[in-house]
């Protein structure tokens, strides 16, 4: 295991004890560390412009947002477009570059990549039509549903008009 600290003792001469037992108290001081997923993201961010993602196929693999949300060990689920796009040497990366910003040692990183589900709004919208002709003259209001789905990859929206 690369990431945990190795202490040499000898328990005869109780060689490095004291160093062992600093070790100890190090990496149980690192169980209770939380951090905000404002944090997170820039960290990501900072991982992401370093070292790109691979492409598999046509489609790219990109993370959304992340956020810690267990400890011990740091488990830290990330929102992704396709967790299936994702390298096995960039999630190892993903792990390394996490471990020395937050300068955990001594216990694994555990990253959950899970697929961000479409938001879908539904709003109704409403058209008035004006009766000119006959006895019941007036408005009408006629309903129209209209779901809207947001699009991951952008701020702009995609409108579907439903049947009525």
């Amino acid at each position: 295991v690369v990431y945990a600290p190795v202490v040499f003792t000898c328990g005869i001469s109780v060689y490095n004890v004291k160093l062992l037992y600093s070790a100890i108290a190090e990496v149980r001081a690192q169980m209770s560390i939380k951090v905000s997923t404002a944090m997170v993201n820039r960290i990501l961010e900072d991982a992401e412009h370093r070292y790109a993602a691979p492409i598999k196929g046509t489609k790219a693999f990109k993370i959304y947002y992340g956020t810690m949300i267990k400890n011990p060990p740091p488990t830290i689920a990330l929102f992704v477009n396709d967790p299936k796009l994702l390298a096995d040497n960039y999630k190892v990366y993903l792990e390394n570059y996490i471990r020395k910003a937050f300068g955990f040692t001594g216990m694994p990183i555990r990253l959950e990549f899970r697929a961000r589900e479409r938001r879908e709004l539904v709003f109704i919208e409403h058209k008035a039509t004006v009766k000119k002709q006959g006895k019941n003259r007036g408005v009408k209001l006629k309903a129209k549903k209209t779901t809207v789905y947001l699009r991951p990859d952008s701020k702009k929206r995609g409108v579907k008009k439903a049947e009525e």
